[in-house]
């Protein structure tokens, strides 16, 4: 079974900072989170069209690395027949057979917090926020499929589009999932990708970092005079030129759009660290930029 980040062995009191960090994002920000996915989603929708005539209608989509809540899935779904792929079994009921799957497939910690997720009542409300924000009475059908996106178990030119949101900074080897991509694309087929930064001041993904917001750990994995860091998941640490490299050698006339932090304090705390040289080797766009986005269209 490949690890995925929910499996990995931590110390209880981080397990246990990130429990509750969850709880509070999802539980009390659902609405804004919902919103915010789809929001991403129409972004890409739109930059697709701009970018080479693309129409999200009427095709077949896959959606690699979906997460738990199927949100980004269920909005192409309005119009398209979509399958999710992911390296971690999604469960859409609760069932005890679901359970033990969930247990060989994902893990015990994942079934612990699958359960814990359930009970709190967290599938529930995004179901019906979800529902509410797509303005329809029942969600649209998504096929789930679990696979791993270096392998993917679909035959070539399956696909009139593949979306993958925030996954490829976790995998050990994105080469082979930027290929594997670009087999199941139908000729004339087009991917969107985007990807968390390492070097951006959050890259780590530290729960203190993600919920406390404290800015002691800004940029902490890449410093040697900051607090340790607790890595909040499994991550590859490419730098921008490395995905620049990939991306271009791999997908031949990508174009590259870059998402940087318009927060005032981060941009200061930047230039601060920089002329202090307590963050070298590193260009302010690098610690900026948050998330890369790549679009592409497969030749006909």
């Amino acid at each position: 079974m490949r690890e995925s980040y929910t499996s990995r062995h931590v110390g209880l009191g981080t397990r246990s900072r990130e429990a509750r960090g969850l709880f509070n994002y999802h539980a009390a920000g659902y609405r804004d989170r919902i919103g915010e996915l789809i929001d991403r989603a129409e972004e890409c929708r739109a930059s697709l069209r701009q970018a080479f005539g693309f129409e999200v209608r009427g095709k077949e989509v896959l959606d690699v690395g979906p997460g738990q809540f199927l949100v980004q899935s269920r909005y192409f779904a309005l119009e398209n027949n979509v399958v999710a792929l992911d390296s971690e079994l999604i469960l859409e009921r609760l069932s005890l057979r679901g359970l033990v799957d969930t247990v060989r497939c994902n893990g015990l910690q994942r079934a612990v917090k699958t359960v814990a997720r359930r009970a709190a009542g967290i599938d529930r409300l995004y179901a019906v926020g979800l529902r509410q924000r797509l303005g329809v009475e029942a969600l649209p059908v998504v096929e789930v499929r679990r696979g791993d996106a270096c392998q993917m178990p679909f035959a070539d030119d399956s696909f009139d589009m593949v979306h993958s949101r925030a996954v490829l900074h976790h995998l050990d080897d994105p080469a082979a999932a930027l290929m594997e991509m670009r087999r199941v694309l139908r000729p004339a087929g087009v991917a969107w990708v985007d990807l968390h930064l390492y070097s951006s001041w959050n890259g780590s993904l530290d729960p203190r970092v993600m919920f406390g917001c404290d800015p002691k750990f800004y940029w902490a994995h890449l410093r040697h005079d900051a607090p340790g860091v607790v890595e909040g998941a499994r991550l590859n640490k490419l730098r921008l030129a490395d995905w620049r490299e990939l991306f271009s050698r791999l997908w031949p006339g990508v174009q590259i759009q870059l998402i940087a932090t318009q927060d005032p304090a981060l941009q200061l705390s930047a230039d601060q660290l920089i002329s202090e040289r307590r963050l070298t080797g590193y260009s302010k766009e690098e610690l900026l930029t948050t998330t890369v986005v790549a679009l592409w269209q497969k030749r006909a």
